[in-house]
């Protein structure tokens, strides 16, 4: 009897043991190419800053479409596994204007002291009257992205923001 229980129980455990995994699901990593991030409207032109028309109301905004590669954009704390993976803040003129987690981020002008920036001489230096803009991809954590090389994940841009452009 007890041999006919054991021929039953060993067929039986060796089934149920093939029935499990111990192979653990690997979670998805996202992209690991090298990152890039770059604006893609306004486009500067060749030869000067890009130019941008600003209205008079209260609450102008300049709108900038990006384009990102090999990276997540999410907002603060929706990365979970993802590596390569932030939200983008905007700086104009190294001050903290605005942060997305899409690839359009504003320039909130009434953050600004000046919304007019036409482009031509200061006087005292000589440097274009411009805004200087800059995006950075930042962590979970707000630390800042790196690509491949170990150089920040950030692009610039200048803007000429005039009543009317020509």
């Amino acid at each position: 009897m007890r041999l006919c229980a054991f021929a039953l129980i060993v067929p039986l455990a060796a089934a149920l043991g093939a029935c499990s995994s111990t192979d653990a699901a690997t979670p998805d990593t996202g992209p690991t190419g090298d990152p890039t991030i770059s604006v893609v409207e306004p486009a500067a032109s060749g030869t000067g800053p890009a130019c941008v028309a600003v209205g008079p109301e209260a609450d102008a905004r300049v709108p900038l479409l990006v384009s990102v590669t090999e990276l997540v954009l999410r907002p603060p704390g929706g990365c979970g596994y993802y590596v390569q993976c932030g939200h983008l803040e905007l700086y104009v003129d190294d001050v903290l204007n605005n942060e997305s987690a899409v690839p359009a981020i504003d320039v909130l002008l009434r953050k600004l002291a000046d919304r007019y920036h036409d482009a031509g001489p200061l006087a005292g230096s000589g440097a274009p009257d411009v805004l200087h803009v800059r995006l950075a991809a930042v962590s979970d954590t707000d630390v800042a992205l790196a690509d491949h090389d170990g150089g920040l994940l950030e692009t610039t841009i200048d803007l000429a923001t005039v009543a009317s452009c020509p």
